[in-house]
């Protein structure tokens, strides 16, 4: 499922999960929300706003919920 987001939205899911702690360890939610748009956008060139961040975030863990009931 992972794979099949477009780039910067597989960055979102990418900077919740495996790079949370590694490239965003101890930074409250919102700034590592804030850090991690920063790093999608340098890498993707999409800048995302906090709320298409966590919009993106919610549809991914839906998504997920609806495949595993």
């Amino acid at each position: 499922m992972h794979r099949a987001l477009p780039h910067h939205e597989s960055m979102v899911i990418t900077a919740e999960y495996p790079q949370k702690n590694a490239k965003f360890a101890d930074l409250p939610a919102r700034e590592r929300r804030e850090a991690a748009r920063r790093w999608i956008g340098r890498v993707t060139g999409v800048w995302l706003s906090d709320h298409h961040y966590k919009l993106y975030l919610g549809l991914f863990k839906d998504a997920v919920s609806r495949r595993l009931l």
